[in-house]
């Protein structure tokens, strides 16, 4: 079971990786835009349909201190209307106001704060939350790994499935090295650390 502390305490990459994999397991595929980031705010992501490849939603992240404010809202809202999307989801580790709320529901934004999410995690078949709960334990550990990804802020993603990459140092008696491994484990592609993305 996952909690809303542990989810509270994300940084923003794992925090998006988190809700990328919440979306995966619902049947969506995410591709990263251009469009909207900022001060621990995300890029909005575009949520496919696995099977059609049907666009069908939006999320954005954001895992700020502050309360969400409504011109974050109204710019998430500027991109649906840009993507013609009628709706998406704003995930937050953060507060909103009515005001916020109130705009959110008249404008189809899904407001989901870490409660929320960590209940819809919770309701997700045991394979679909261990799989998340791996990745937000990433960032409880607060192993070397984790902090070299976050501090590259160049991540690849995995060719196979779409996952972000997480560094991986091993430290053994016969073998030294990093590299990058998919953290879904369907997948668990692997390909060679470059210095480039360090």
């Amino acid at each position: 079971m996952i909690s809303s502390e542990i989810l509270a305490k994300l940084t923003l990459p794992l925090f998006v990786d988190v809700c990328r994999a919440f979306f995966g397991q619902m049947g969506f595929e995410a591709k990263e835009t251009d469009f909207g980031a900022g001060q621990d705010l995300s890029r909005v992501n575009i949520l496919y349909n696995k099977k059609t490849n049907a666009p069908l939603s939006l999320f954005q992240c954001y895992a700020g201190n502050s309360p969400v404010g409504l011109e974050m809202i109204s710019r998430f809202d500027d991109v649906m209307g840009a993507v013609n999307m009628t709706s998406g989801y704003f995930l937050n580790l953060g507060h909103c106001s009515e005001d916020v709320r109130s705009y959110a529901a008249a404008n189809r934004i899904n407001l989901v704060d870490v409660n929320k999410l960590a209940e819809l995690i919770n309701k997700l078949p045991e394979a679909g939350r261990d799989l998340i709960d791996e990745i937000a334990g990433q960032g409880q550990k607060g192993a070397v790994d984790t902090v070299l990804q976050a501090a590259a802020g160049n991540v690849p993603g995995c060719a196979k499935c779409g996952f972000r990459m997480q560094l991986r140092i091993t430290e053994g008696k016969y073998r030294e090295g990093k590299y990058w491994e998919c953290p879904n484990p369907d997948c668990r592609y692997i390909i060679a650390f470059s210095e480039e993305l360090d």
